[in-house]
């Protein structure tokens, strides 16, 4: 017979653990919550990590972040460069 459209899904993506998800591996990039830690973006008020922050650095174009299935992640040496950058200006 002929494959129902659930399982025709569930084929197209890739398996987890295969070459395509290994090549972008998760443990080395930062997500959106872990790179306002990182760069230390904290809302005022509440004391959690500004995701409003990320986006809008990312908007600005200060940070360039990678989209893989829908999450934003960030690389940590982009991070530090651009922590470097800033601090390398005052003296």
């Amino acid at each position: 017979m002929f494959k129902s459209a659930t399982n025709f899904r569930h084929q197209s993506q890739p398996a987890i653990g295969s070459r395509e998800d290994s090549l972008f591996d998760k443990s080395f990039w930062l997500n959106v919550i872990d790179a306002a830690i990182y760069l230390r973006r904290f809302n005022r008020i509440t004391g959690k990590p500004s995701r409003s922050a990320i986006y809008m650095l990312v908007q600005r174009g200060a940070l360039r972040p990678k989209k893989y299935r829908g999450m934003l992640y960030f690389n940590p040496n982009e991070l530090f460069r651009i922590i470097d950058s800033s601090s390398s200006g005052s003296a």
